[in-house]
């Protein structure tokens, strides 16, 4: 089958994190014998972003084997941001037509931008259209969509064969919809890349780890409260606590979390480089407001690594007895109390907590249930 990926986010030579997980998905159909194809459309900032030389221009690169296709709107007027799609739909019709790109089936994921432009396509083409909603931006910051941000949820939820959602948590309160498109929702979880089942499990870990940006939805500064407590009542742990991720360098972060010792901080990590961190880490920890899944969650866990977390929404469908816990609430006392679990012991097996990660995540499992969507949509 050929397939056109559309992806609001997909990493290049850049940046080579971000949309790793639709980039994994593109890589296991690949595997099955699928030949894909992605187009990654962009409208580019404001007329300050454009008059000050931020132009992005069209592309194309490979990744890791993947022919992507960069497509932009430089957006000079923000008050036409409808005359901006039409734009980029037109756009990318003609780079499909450039390069003579066939395809049997589109899959688009995430609302802005490839879900306004996904449902153009499969209007042109008459090809079925699958989407993927992975954005918690719908749930934790409605405000921010605009009418024509809402009318193109309208035309993608009517235009779509099926609209797929990363959790349960997701599919209940990313968007509202109506009773007679209900047929069209289904789950597909993220997969969890064959290298984290593949890596052996680690003795005498002592690091605690915890991935992700220092942003306010993910909430570091109730680690590093949780993490001083955990100090005080065992000042001789010997764990060390690292942060991965983009902006740790700052003075909040810095301010925040004075006063704990062995504390190490560092860049965002590519995907080699975070199963390797996972690998050695004695507790995966996230603290997060809002998660439409938590891959790298399930990534410790495919690693055999227990994880402490918040209730974010996503993670219930990952987390099980034995795996770890999830937190409910803003207790500090029992985040901490939950950290300690841990740290002396109360998970499975590493074995058993691979398994049960294999069985809901891995490629296979994976790959089956977006193969049988592909084929009832083509029939």
């Amino acid at each position: 089958m050929k397939i056109v990926v559309i992806s609001s986010w997909y990493p290049s030579p850049e940046d080579r994190t971000t949309g790793s997980f639709v980039h994994e998905q593109v890589r296991m159909l690949q595997k099955n014998g699928h030949v894909v194809t992605v187009i990654k459309p962009n409208l580019n900032g404001t007329i300050k972003d454009t008059y000050r030389g931020r132009i992005l221009k069209d592309r194309m690169y490979h990744m890791e084997g993947v022919n992507v296709y960069e497509v932009n709107v430089n957006v000079y007027i923000p008050k036409l941001k409808a005359f901006y799609y039409r734009t980029l739909e037109k756009k990318v019709v003609r780079v499909l037509k450039q390069h003579r790109l066939e395809f049997d089936l589109i899959h688009s994921h995430s609302l802005l931008t490839a879900g306004i432009v996904a449902p153009y396509l499969a209007h042109v083409y008459s090809r079925p259209l699958v989407h993927t909603e992975h954005t918690s931006g719908l749930i934790y910051a409605p405000g921010q969509f605009d009418q024509v941000d809402i009318s193109g949820i309208e035309q993608l939820l009517q235009t779509a064969n099926k609209v797929l959602f990363v959790s349960r948590f997701a599919k209940e309160h990313s968007l509202t919809y109506k009773d007679s498109i209900s047929d069209k929702l289904s789950i597909v979880h993220n997969v969890v890349e064959a290298s984290f089942f593949e890596k052996g499990f680690s003795e005498k870990k002592q690091t605690v780890l915890v991935i992700g940006d220092f942003i306010e939805r993910k909430n570091h500064a109730f680690i590093l409260e949780s993490w001083k407590l955990y100090q005080q009542q065992h000042p001789d742990h010997g764990y060390r606590l690292i942060f991965r991720g983009n902006g740790f360098d700052s003075v909040a972060f810095k301010e925040l979390s004075a006063g704990i010792d062995n504390l190490e901080t560092g860049r965002r990590l590519d995907r080699k480089e975070v199963v390797e961190a996972i690998a050695e880490a004695a507790v995966l920890l996230s603290a997060s407001r809002l998660e439409t899944f938590g891959l790298t969650i399930a990534e410790a866990l495919a690693l055999g690594v227990p994880v402490v977390v918040s209730d974010s929404g996503g993670v219930r469908d990952i987390v099980e007895p034995g795996d770890g816990f999830i937190v409910e609430g803003d207790s500090v006392e029992l985040f901490t109390s939950k950290i300690t679990a841990v740290l002396n012991g109360q998970y499975d097996p590493p074995e058993t907590i691979r398994e049960r990660c294999h069985r809901k995540f891995s490629e296979p499992v994976i790959y089956g249930k977006l193969a049988d969507i592909y084929t009832d949509c083509l029939n």
